[in-house]
């Protein structure tokens, strides 16, 4: 699938298609092919598979060539291509449950994500082609290896550079840590594991890890509603394929879900770094049996990701700001912003729907109003993001022409 505004043209020598072409050579014959791509406004990833097979041999293994051309896209969902645990006649993979991390992105009102594989987000990743993805949703499930050495190289220069992540799947820390019976544990892997998803691993799940369980003192994630955990991935000869691990956050890391009420178990971390963010789940999310609480979890994600949440007394500043602080609402021409008591504010960002800086201004000093002109702006919904000295806020606001 391309974008609405984008065209493909499939040409060979005099032939033309614009969805699928298919060419017949002869032994010995040779044939120019070329794939033109006209990309729109609208962001986007698409791919084009190129296949060469053997008609006179039906035992020669078809040959494939993908090509891929990407734009503007700044939320990238991975999905993972390693083989998969559960039972093959199933026909699952990780691309089975991407539509879980779809609907996330469509509930926190993104339309600049796209999808791939992991094979090509490690050849774009390598090729410098992902510049401008910000954001990494990498979809796991219950798949094997779920992280290569190739992954961990190309997603620590990702996070390095200052990238986001968001990471669930069942099995990491097992795959990783239990040298006795996974054969897919590394050195590397050991480090990424603890240094970017700033976890230990505890345990491999079991059956009983059936709910999960919000840390209200999270600002972020806190006021998610508790849930139900299910298997989705079937049964073997040793009972339901349900492994929830039991992790724990390092230092560097803070829990944000537990599978029960006394806090003793934790099922999902997030990093409390300032060079990058990750959220970490233990459990996936096509095991959270709500799909609202699955849409939270990701959105709430996304926001903390692309700077709309701030994970610093959050909550405490949004109480400071009562309905009618911000007026009118919508705008058309200017924007007040009234707060209940003066803030030393050290700067002010206006972010568009995706998260990007469309404003910006600082040295306003300890105010308790304020005024943006919105006469440039285009019509649809805005964030004000408040700075203060090691604290952030923000409130939404839409501008209507």
């Amino acid at each position: 699938e391309i974008p609405s505004d984008w065209s493909v043209e499939y040409l060979s020598n005099s032939q033309t298609a614009a969805e699928q072409l298919n060419v017949t050579l002869q032994p010995g014959e040779k044939m120019d092919f070329s794939v033109k791509v006209k990309s729109g406004a609208k962001p986007g990833l698409s791919a084009h598979n190129i296949k060469i097979k053997d008609l006179s041999d039906a035992t020669m293994s078809p040959q494939n060539v993908q090509y891929n051309v990407i734009k503007g896209v700044t939320d990238l969902i991975v999905n993972n291509d390693g083989s998969w645990g559960g039972a093959t006649s199933d026909n699952l993979n990780c691309k089975s449950f991407e539509e879980n991390y779809i609907n996330g992105l469509i509930y926190a009102d993104n339309s600049s994500f796209a999808t791939t594989w992991n094979r090509n987000y490690i050849r774009g990743s390598r090729l410098g082609l992902l510049d401008e993805v910000s954001c990494v949703y990498y979809n796991m499930g219950w798949s094997f290896p779920a992280l290569s050495n190739e992954n961990i190289v190309e997603l620590a220069k990702f996070l390095d550079a200052g990238g986001n992540l968001f990471i669930s799947g069942q099995d990491l820390g097992w795959e990783i840590f239990d040298t006795t019976t996974s054969t897919y544990s590394t050195p590397e892997k050991k480090a990424f594991y603890t240094n970017y998803l700033h976890s230990v691993f505890l345990a491999d799940g079991t059956t009983s890890n059936t709910a999960i369980f919000p840390n209200v003192t999270d600002v972020l994630f806190g006021k998610i509603p508790n849930g139900t955990l299910a298997n989705v991935y079937g049964s073997g000869t040793n009972g339901p394929y349900m492994y929830p691990e039991e992790i724990k956050a390092t230092s560097t890391g803070l829990p944000i879900f537990f599978y029960n009420a006394f806090k003793t178990k934790t099922g999902a971390v997030r990093s409390n770094v300032p060079t990058y963010k990750v959220v970490y789940l233990g459990f996936t999310l096509e095991q959270i049996t709500n799909p609202d609480i699955r849409n939270q979890i990701l959105a709430t994600s996304h926001d903390w990701f692309h700077g709309l949440l701030s994970n610093v007394d959050f909550d405490k500043k949004m109480n400071d700001l009562s309905e009618s602080s911000f007026y009118p609402n919508p705008a058309h021409e200017k924007i007040h912003l009234k707060l209940e008591k003066p803030l030393n504010i050290i700067s002010l960002e206006v972010l568009d729907c995706l998260g990007r800086r469309i404003d910006f201004v600082n040295n306003l000093g300890n105010s308790s109003e304020i005024d943006i002109d919105v006469n440039d702006y285009l019509s649809g919904k805005y964030f004000a993001k408040i700075n203060t000295l090691g604290q952030s806020f923000v409130k939404p606001f839409e501008v209507i022409k």
